[in-house]
């Protein structure tokens, strides 16, 4: 999954996807992010090293909790994206709640590399994508050819008419 996240980053970074492949790149990587943490509060949670609380732990008390972490991490994702205030506007509430220092710190690492990392880069490459389709800025116009030239020789295009 880390060289998976590297190449994901890498390829962001180059300007070689097109805007299709860089959304499902941005998605695969969003995916593999909620998965590797997901996966750490789970397994502190199992070894007793982190405490949660919510109603989908209670639920599933003694069976395999992991899709409740696994929506817990997409509820803060969601949560993270502040303009589009998703998790207040359809009344999401978090399907688990961190109870002690281990459970909160894999929390505030995955908002760390979220925030600081990936929407950073995410919104840089989209810039650099949006500057590249726009065309460089005040170019100036090219000078043609005149049709006729002066020594009275004429230039004939590919189309087959005068001009250069």
């Amino acid at each position: 999954m880390y060289i998976g996240l590297v190449l994901g980053f890498k390829d962001l970074r180059s300007d070689r996807l097109e805007t299709r492949q860089g959304v499902g790149s941005i998605v695969l990587m969003i995916v593999v992010f909620t998965a590797v943490f997901s996966s750490a509060s789970f397994a502190s949670y199992k070894l007793g090293l982190a405490s949660y609380t919510g109603d989908t732990l209670q639920a599933e008390k003694g069976s395999n909790v992991f899709y409740s972490f696994l929506l817990f991490y997409w509820w803060l994702f969601f949560d993270l994206l502040p303009v589009l205030e998703i998790t207040k506007t359809l009344h999401l509430e978090p399907p688990l709640r961190a109870v002690n220092f281990a459970a909160g710190l894999p929390i505030v690492v995955f908002r760390g590399v979220i925030v600081l990392l990936f929407l950073k880069e995410v919104k840089n490459w989209w810039l650099r994508k949006r500057d590249r389709s726009a065309g460089p800025p005040n170019q100036a116009p090219q000078p043609t050819e005149p049709a006729i030239s002066l020594s009275g020789n004429s230039k004939v295009s590919n189309s087959g008419q005068l001009g250069g």
